[in-house]
């Protein structure tokens, strides 16, 4: 068998190709559910299991008429099989397959392909006589960086008009996603999620933060000042201040822990032994 060693061009266009015909499927706004693709992808999976195919599909709305419809308790979570989940490997295998990979028939991956890429599945809950799925959400907003984002609205919704909020991926209260950085006190900064936290902290500020909370100066060298501040975790953390006198603005940067003057924290921003001349 031939090893693949590198991709060429045509076939990095190709990865590209179908990588974004997958993300379209999950997140184009399609919601219809194909009965049959879904049927077949699922006769698949229970086989596999050792178990009879299920009695009955249940087609469901959204995560929340998911959750109710198919008993899921606390603590038990959606079955990680549909677009959503899958993605990402099929898409691979797919590519793999469209370059003349073998991949082996026992797999019987046609069948899996067609369930990923047909069925409409996005999630679903597996029980032993019915398959409980959920459809793919209507409208969805990313970041240019690919990842889930809006301050305005939700990042994810379904027709019952069920979603979720969320920044930089990071899945978040409708009070964190919706409020303005300028508007938001202080008190969010006591989230207990580390992520969440670090959203807060980007929506804010380090300026703003620095200007609500208590800063201690460790050290002043004419325009710059070494400080520690507490950004709402109980932990205080060197970050340099530095005014620019051209256009009267401060700036706020973190700096290594453990430095104990101003000349210390600009040789370490700059990387070099001399004070700049002038704020970059």
């Amino acid at each position: 068998m031939k090893t693949i060693e590198e991709l060429t061009p045509e076939q990095m266009k190709l990865f590209d190709e179908v990588s974004n015909k997958y993300l379209n499927i999950a997140f184009g706004g399609n919601q219809e559910v194909n009965l049959e693709a879904a049927k077949d992808g699922f006769n698949l999976l229970y086989s596999r299991a050792g178990y009879p195919p299920p009695k009955d599909i249940v087609v469901l709305e959204s995560p929340k008429e998911l959750k109710k419809e198919s008993g899921l308790v606390d603590g038990e979570t959606f079955n990680p099989v549909g677009i959503f989940y899958d993605a990402p490997w099929t898409s691979l295998a797919d590519f793999f397959q469209q370059i003349s990979a073998s991949i082996s028939s026992e797999i019987e991956f046609d069948v899996w392909k067609n369930f990923i890429c047909f069925s409409g599945v996005a999630f679903c809950v597996l029980r032993e006589q019915v398959a409980y799925v959920c459809r793919r959400p209507k409208k969805t907003h990313f970041s240019s960086e690919g990842k889930l984002h809006s301050e305005k609205e939700t990042v994810i919704s379904w027709e019952d008009g069920f979603g979720e909020y969320a920044l930089n991926g990071v899945v978040v209260s409708k009070e964190v996603a919706l409020t303005p950085g300028e508007k938001m006190p202080l008190s969010m900064l006591r989230e207990a999620n580390v992520d969440v936290r670090r959203e807060i902290v980007r929506k804010m500020g380090i300026e703003r933060i620095a200007y609500l909370g208590k800063q201690e100066v460790l050290d002043t060298l004419e325009d710059y000042q070494l400080i520690l501040l507490d950004i709402g975790d109980g932990r205080k953390r060197e970050y340099l201040k530095m005014k620019n006198p051209s256009i009267g603005v401060t700036h706020i940067e973190g700096v290594l822990p453990g430095l104990k003057t101003a000349v210390e924290a600009l040789n370490w921003r700059n990387q070099q032994n001399t004070l700049p001349e002038i704020l970059t």
